[in-house]
Parts: C-alpha cells; sequence; structure tokens
C-alpha cells in the first residue's frame, strides 16, 4: 500500500483527481496489478501487487510510485495548472505481509471516504 499527498497539501480539484485515479488504473498491468485506489482531495492511496520483469525481479516501489506521479502530474498540468509541482516527493509505504493485512488495508481504504464524511456510505 502506498499513500501520498499533493505538494503543500494543497487539495486537489475534481479534475485533478479524475486525472490520478486514471494514471494509476493505466500503470496497472504494467508494473503493478492494481487492487484498490482512492484518491481523495489530499492523499492518494493505493493497494496494489507488483509484477515481475523479464529478468525475474520485481519492480522497485519508487519506480511504480515515480511512473504513476510523474505521468499524472504531466496530464493535470497540461489540464489545470502548467509548471505547477502538483506532488510531494515523498510518499508513505506499508508492505502487506498477509491476507488479514490486506483485507485490514482494503476496508481501510474503502471507509475512508465514510470516516471523512466525503460520502455517508461505502458504496457511495
Amino acid at each position: 500500500m502506498v499513500t501520498f499527498t499533493p505538494d503543500r497539501r494543497r487539495q486537489l480539484p475534481p479534475a485533478a483527481r479524475d486525472i490520478a485515479l486514471e494514471c494509476s488504473v493505466k500503470e496497472s498491468g504494467c508494473k503493478f496489478e492494481l487492487h484498490a485506489a482512492l484518491v481523495r482531495p489530499d492523499p492518494v492511496h493505493l493497494i496494489y501487487s507488483l509484477l515481475r520483469r523479464s529478468d525475474g525481479w520485481s519492480y522497485s516501489l519508487p519506480e511504480i510510485v515515480k511512473a504513476i506521479k510523474g505521468r499524472s502530474a504531466r496530464e493535470i498540468n497540461l489540464e489545470l495548472e502548467p509548471s505547477c509541482s502538483v506532488w510531494q516527493e515523498e510518499f508513505f509505504d506499508h508492505v502487506l505481509r498477509s491476507n488479514d493485512s490486506l483485507v485490514d488495508r482494503l476496508d481501510y481504504v474503502c471507509q475512508n471516504p465514510v470516516r471523512a464524511g466525503v460520502v455517508s456510505t461505502e458504496a457511495e
């Protein structure tokens, strides 16, 4: 699981959130397999499994985050604010070592907008 935030914790407008989600989904299947994604006005949460290169090694976390953040930043800048820094450099990651951890994190991501009052139910 990885979490990253907009630069200076600014709020992403809906169009930028759509772009960030679209880029995360488009990158899935290349270096990772996306299981869940939540793009809110401030944080982005992704849960995924690493895929392997042709040499058998997994893609690295920095490679994956760079691919998503780089592509989405370019597209957000083209759409909304040219030459603006979109993402903070750092990110938070949490390795899920069991199915229980995966279920807990999936629940966290699904319940996050409910706890924040963005939606009333998980289905929304």
